[in-house]
């Protein structure tokens, strides 16, 4: 008896857990278009980590970006609160990107624009992020942004959901 009430209260503690980890920690995000394509296609689930911390962001992460936070105002080229882009270049570094292929050839101000090449110099406390896919808009259109407009990395892609229909 003792054991049966041992486990069903471990099991309510390890259900406030998750639903702590799962309201406060995990976001699961749907891909809604395809600028991540080929690693991300739309329709696709991504489990994300909230609040994770700016010192420990990497070049290859995958990020949730929030096109409003952390900037006076949103830029033009921003068209929805929020965007699934890998980071590319941190703060300090130098950075060539290609403008053939992208989805907007108008550039912001603040680069050098070449034939076919831009060299941007990334600030401290800013990142650069870009698309998997080759007519991503993305830091190409925007220029870098601020480490506090992260919201979420990518932690996993998730399994398609199962869908079953009756006729």
């Amino acid at each position: 008896m003792n054991i049966l009430l041992f486990l069903i209260a471990m099991l309510g503690i390890l259900l406030l857990i998750i639903m702590f980890l799962m309201r406060y920690v995990l976001l699961v995000v749907t891909v809604e278009n395809r600028s991540m394509t080929p690693t991300l296609e739309a329709g696709d689930r991504v489990l994300m980590v909230r609040h994770w911390p700016t010192r420990w962001l990497r070049k290859g992460h995958i990020v949730l970006i929030d096109s409003g936070y952390g900037m006076p105002t949103r830029p033009k080229y921003f068209t929805t609160a929020f965007y699934i882009k890998r980071i590319v270049a941190l703060g300090g570094e130098t950075l060539s990107t290609s403008h053939t292929n992208t989805a907007d050839s108008t550039y912001p101000s603040e680069h050098n624009v070449g034939n076919e090449q831009d060299h941007w110099f990334i600030p401290a406390g800013y990142f650069f992020a870009q698309g998997d896919g080759p007519r991503s808009i993305d830091s190409r259109q925007w220029g870098a942004l601020p480490l506090q407009s992260v919201q979420a990395v990518a932690l996993m892609k998730l399994p398609h959901k199962v869908r079953a229909y009756s006729t």
